[in-house]
């Protein structure tokens, strides 16, 4: 089986960008050299993180319509006889972190000691809650894929 791994990453959107940078989205399957298109049997979006610069849904809802007209892209030059996966993890840059986080910040400095705190409830929840955003982001992304993964919402796979 032979697979072409297409890695993006560290986009860091924000509004600000300039069109020119959008419309490279639309160009990368017709970048791919030609020898490549016929033999693919397999293609792999790595994603690695910080989509966005500051985390910000709208930013998520700007990036998305990049990544899609991207991966169509691809789509359009290796066709449907290929398969298609997406793998990736969020960055830091994918946090939202313009809300109140002291609870946050207070969960991270007990955890960073030598004994662990006595809290109820998940940690999981408020120390990632500023990846809501994100998440949402990832729901849209992967709405199409018939199976999706996320592991300890740390990491994420479609198959």
């Amino acid at each position: 089986m032979k697979v072409l791994f297409i890695q993006i990453s560290d986009i860091h959107w924000q509004e600000s960008l300039q069109p020119s940078v959008s419309a490279r989205f639309g160009q990368i399957g017709a970048t791919l050299p030609a020898h490549f298109v016929a033999p693919i049997d397999a293609v792999v979006f790595l994603y690695g993180g910080d989509f966005v610069f500051s985390g910000r849904e709208e930013q998520f809802e700007e990036i998305y319509t990049h990544l899609e007209t991207a991966e169509n892209s691809v789509r359009k030059a290796f066709g449907n006889n290929v398969q298609y996966y997406s793998i990736g993890v969020p960055g830091n840059h994918d946090c939202d972190l313009s809300g109140d986080q002291s609870a946050r910040e207070g969960l991270l400095h007990s955890l960073s000691g030598s004994g662990v705190p006595k809290y109820k409830g998940t940690y999981s929840h408020v120390l990632l809650e500023p990846q809501n955003s994100f998440f949402d982001f990832l729901d849209v992304l992967c709405s199409e894929s018939p199976k999706r993964e996320a592991i300890l919402k740390i990491a994420w796979i479609l198959v």
